[in-house]
């Protein structure tokens, strides 16, 4: 696929009628346009698509990878295709091209270009105003996650209180059943009031602080004491710490999300009578990401086809029926560990169960960092 030059820009005369008028104001758009014959040579580009994506072909514009190339090249009446977005867009809106079929070339232009007798219409809006409508609504959700937040506390702690009070003296059978199930509420509405606080600071996440010092272990324990009570639905947790203890250079609230948003799936898709393990090792294989975190839970295995679209942003698979949730914990997990160099890795099977694998990358890691044990 070719690109013609600034000076063969007619066909876009052609493609409109003849009207100098939509080419002049093509030509001055704020956005992003493209002119296309449904060989994918491009007929037409204004200045600002030429600032956005170069002045080579179609298949050199990394915004139109492979599929999307084809499905912009296969449009039929009109499509919205979302773009190959580069991984430091983790957490911003999607980037989207409107595409149109705009009718027939003139015929001098149809055999000047081999093409057939449609042109696409390829329109890309700034990014910024992709991002204005869902980061106007984020903010909005952050605020309110904000507000939210320790009154929500308050009640988990009250609640949290009385379920732990001695059976049968403060209060009953029944009224303990009926504060669990508020203390749960609470526990769930308060890691929704934290996805979205993390969600809005996504894009703001440093690779590494270096000044931190967050013992890893400490961590994962704290956060399962927080989440976890022993008689939740018959449950087993297993925590098998790192030994010796391993330091990160890394904030600590990101990683408890992390750990609270794969701990609390856990919790949710474990049958009664079920096991969680968590354990933290060293690599045996792999110097480039020295530690790993691993999380592993019996029940029902996710399906293969699934499992590549786990950290999609607001994408439930078809375990989840049935389940509440927002679609947001994994896609979170993803962007946070993506930040920091890091990866994530599923494994899911009848036999093993799902196991989640954090691969800390060596940026991370305080060498010969000591700390006091924790306790598994």
């Amino acid at each position: 696929m070719t690109s013609k030059s600034d000076s063969e820009k007619s066909p876009l005369g052609a493609a409109a009628g003849q009207s100098g008028i939509l080419a002049e104001t093509l030509a001055h758009s704020a956005h992003s346009v493209l002119l296309l014959d449904t060989t994918g040579q491009i007929l037409f580009r204004n200045s600002v698509a030429t600032k956005l994506l170069g002045t080579g072909g179609l298949e050199s514009m990394p915004l139109f990878r492979e599929p999307v190339q084809r499905q912009i090249l296969q449009t039929k009446h009109w499509n919205c295709v979302e773009l190959h977005a580069p991984p430091e867009r983790l957490g911003h809106l999607r980037q989207v091209a409107v595409v149109v079929e705009v009718g027939s070339l003139a015929p001098s232009t149809q055999e000047s270009s081999g093409a057939t007798n449609l042109c696409l219409l390829v329109i890309i809006p700034p990014q910024a105003e992709q991002q204005s409508s869902l980061a106007d609504r984020e903010e909005f959700l952050a605020t309110a996650a904000h507000d939210l937040k320790n009154p929500l506390s308050a009640i988990f702690g009250y609640a949290d209180t009385l379920v732990t009070s001695v059976p049968g003296k403060e209060i009953s059978d029944r009224t303990r059943s009926m504060v669990a199930k508020m203390r749960s509420i609470a526990a769930r509405s308060i890691d929704l009031v934290r996805n979205y606080q993390q969600l809005a600071e996504l894009a703001q996440l440093k690779p590494s602080s270096p000044n931190a010092r967050t013992d890893l272990n400490k961590v994962i324990k704290n956060v399962v004491e927080e989440t976890f009570r022993e008689d939740e639905d018959s449950l087993t947790v297993v925590f098998v710490p790192i030994s010796p203890p391993v330091l990160l250079r890394l904030e600590k609230l990101p990683l408890e999300r992390v750990i609270a948003n794969l701990f609390g799936n856990a919790l949710r898709y474990s049958p009664p009578g079920g096991t969680i393990t968590i354990s933290v090792t060293k690599s045996l294989s792999d110097s480039l990401w020295p530690i790993e975190i691993h999380l592993n839970n019996t029940g029902t295995p996710i399906p293969a086809e699934e499992i590549p679209k786990l950290f999609t942003r607001r994408y439930r698979g078809s375990t989840s029926t049935g389940t509440s949730g927002t679609g947001l914990g994994l896609f979170i997990v993803d962007g946070i560990i993506s930040r920091i160099g890091g990866k994530v890795s599923v494994q899911s099977t009848k036999e093993g169960g799902t196991t989640f694998t954090i691969h800390l990358p060596t940026s991370c890691v305080i060498e010969n960092s000591v700390v006091e044990p924790v306790p598994s």
